[in-house]
């Protein structure tokens, strides 16, 4: 797949830290937008890319549009400018979007840290990407997971919750409840240890001016699996049995 024009929709530390890698792999990105305003121009300090007030200018240039977090009301508000064919994802926890025709849904779950602004890391050094969609959403999103350096997987929304959830458990110093259910999810064992990051490639120079970005809140990469709470409403009626999991960690000290 070669590389399509895609849009950023939000100013949080996952996004950034995504479309910064996007810049360093040559990948088009027509622009940001997210609220407030301001920060998306200061991002533009990250990403030397413009930043509009109105999502829908950028999206009308893009192939790919991704979302920080599923938002329904920020679809409804870009639909009209969706093209033919346009991808629109997030990066979870949360399943696909009801994207309207033309446009189909992508979710990317980043199973392993995306870099932080504050880190020179030129990639996602082999980190595992699971990709949830239809066919022809799954291919392009399995080529800018490789351009960025990520090992593509496309997996069901059961799986992808589990995955999520044992990443969760590794965090929590759990890591026999999280190999149980990284093997039902159907990954490899080694995968559930963070890969070996990779040197950076070059040196930045604007590199020491993105720790300021939004000091203490927004200068650093947070995981996709999101809080515990949430994975654990997310996975109550799919696998009652890793919700259950889940809240006898979140409910300890």
């Amino acid at each position: 797949m070669s590389p399509e024009p895609m849009t950023l929709l939000g100013v949080g530390p996952r996004i950034l830290a995504l479309g910064r890698l996007a810049v360093r792999a040559d990948w088009p990105v027509v622009g940001i937008s997210g609220q407030p305003h301001r920060r998306a121009l200061e991002a533009t300090l990250v990403l030397g890319c413009p930043a509009f007030s109105d999502p829908c200018e950028p999206v009308a240039d893009s192939r790919l549009v991704l979302m920080e977090a599923a938002d329904d009301a920020l679809l409804q508000r870009i639909a009209p400018a969706l093209g033919w064919g346009a991808l629109v994802g997030h990066l979870g926890p949360e399943g696909p979007l009801s994207v309207p025709s033309p446009g189909l849904p992508l979710v990317m779950h980043f199973l392993h840290d995306l870099p932080k602004l504050s880190e020179d890391r030129a990639d996602l050094a082999g980190g595992i990407v699971l990709l949830e969609g239809p066919p022809a959403a799954l291919e392009g999103g399995a080529g800018l997971v490789r351009a960025l350096g990520g090992l593509p997987q496309v997996a069901g929304r059961l799986p992808c919750l589990q995955a999520l959830a044992a990443r969760a458990l590794v965090r929590r110093g759990e890591p026999g409840r999280a190999s149980r259910l990284w093997s039902e999810a159907g990954l490899e064992a080694r995968w559930l240890s963070d890969p070996a990051p990779r040197e950076a490639v070059g040196a930045v120079e604007s590199e020491s001016e993105t720790c300021w970005l939004w000091p203490g809140e927004g200068h650093e990469a947070v995981s996709c699996e999101g809080s515990l709470a949430v994975l654990v409403r997310l996975l109550r009626d799919l696998d009652p049995q890793a919700a259950r999991l889940l809240e006898e960690v979140e409910g300890e000290p």
